[in-house]
């Protein structure tokens, strides 16, 4: 099990991965492994990822959130940092979420083993293909990243119950354009009718700082001031972004 050592108990620079240390022959050794053997068998350039390494942060993560006080507490990798699937399946073990941004990610989320409902689709030019196969396959959450996505989600929901019902689906699709023309304002999208089949429910925001000398507390206390009627009563957050 990895465990936390300081940089002048090892003799090696702290970036790198934990347990990291000179042997007795000065060769560095990651995760139990001489890095010149490693680059024998190998050869360089080389990718090597530490496993104890990620679960030790990862479990820091998680237990950080626990000591809080935190029960609804989640921490979501994100996939376009190591889109790896070796490495999403030790997270996805290690009770991790999962942020998606692509079709390609999520397709590899889901091999890696994460379940559906623990899946973050991400980004800000999502097509609808990638709309539809998140829907399709379950994702817990989509963050919105502009009104025509709202539209268009419902839009997908309302075509996918059109082969089974046309007349109602009709009916849907005229009621979301009066609900549109009726809502200009980011105020008056959480207040769309959340009953209907087709509505989408926020479940939050996600704020990146405008600047970077903007304090996450004060990022916090932002979103916390927008939260829709319907979002949950938790926060994560990053060093770049809040969830709430």
């Amino acid at each position: 099990m990895a465990t936390e050592t300081s940089s002048s108990q090892t003799g090696v620079s702290p970036v790198l991965p934990l347990d990291s240390a000179l042997d007795e022959r000065g060769r560095l050794r990651i995760g139990g492994c001489d890095t010149i053997e490693l680059a024998r068998e190998f050869g360089t350039p080389a990718y090597v990822v530490a496993e104890e390494d990620l679960r030790a942060r990862a479990r820091a993560f998680v237990r950080a959130g626990r000591e809080k006080g935190h029960e609804d507490f989640n921490v979501v990798f994100a996939s376009k940092s190591f889109p790896c699937t070796a490495v999403l399946s030790l997270f996805a073990q290690e009770g991790l979420w999962c942020d998606v941004a692509s079709a390609g990610e999520l397709h590899l989320a889901l091999c890696a083993g994460f379940a559906p409902e623990r899946i973050v689709l991400h980004g800000n030019a999502k097509s609808a293909a990638e709309l539809r196969m998140a829907l399709e396959r379950g994702v817990g959450l989509i963050v919105i990243d502009n009104f025509d996505e709202i539209d268009r989600l419902e839009g997908l929901l309302t075509d996918a119950d059109a082969e089974s019902d046309p007349e109602s689906a009709h009916d849907l699709a005229k009621a979301d354009g009066v609900r549109s023309a009726q809502a200009p304002t980011a105020e008056a999208a959480h207040a769309r009718p959340q009953d209907e089949p087709h509505a989408t429910r926020p479940a939050g925001h996600m704020c990146h700082p405008a600047r970077r000398r903007m304090r996450r507390r004060d990022n916090i206390s932002l979103i916390k001031s927008m939260r829709p009627p319907h979002g949950r009563d938790c926060t994560a957050t990053s060093r770049t972004s809040s969830y709430v």
